[in-house]
């Protein structure tokens, strides 16, 4: 008798055809897994970022709070001069529809204008490359919705 240790050519271009087909099924799933984790990622860093303004105005009552948005980027602006900017391109392949303007968060926690107006919702939406969206809303009331 003789024992032979080892694979034979057959066995090991079976496990590598099971292995290709495998990868070839798996790889498209997990490049849409990590679009939408960017596009989560992204939503969540705003609706953090919102929270947070809220209640450094809640807190500290003589510093006006504010949030800035442009077409790239949003920056937290309080009137004693601490700035906070996140730019949108720390998240490629997501689109961000966003209304540029500036949202005041006021020491009861309501949201309004710059110019002191109220404001009914703003709403961020964040689409990734398939088109599934995610939202931040911010109400006049200060209540801050993700979706």
């Amino acid at each position: 008798m003789r024992k032979d240790k080892g694979f034979t050519l057959v066995e090991m271009m079976v496990v590598i055809a099971i292995m290709a087909i495998v990868s070839a099924i798996a790889i498209p799933n997990i490049y849409s897994f990590s679009a939408g984790m960017k596009r989560r990622a992204a939503s969540s860093a705003l609706y953090s970022t919102l929270h947070k303004t809220r209640m450094y105005a809640i807190r500290q009552p003589d510093i006006q709070w504010k949030v800035e948005f442009t077409a790239s980027t949003y920056k937290v602006v309080s009137s004693d001069g601490k700035n906070i900017v996140t730019n949108f391109a720390e998240y490629p392949g997501i689109n961000i529809a966003i209304p540029p303007g500036t949202v005041v968060f006021n020491p009861d926690g309501t949201v309004s204008k710059l110019d002191g107006t109220a404001i009914n919702t703003v709403t961020a939406i964040f689409t990734d490359a398939k088109g599934y969206p995610s939202q931040v809303e911010v109400f006049a009331s200060g209540r801050i919705k993700s979706s």
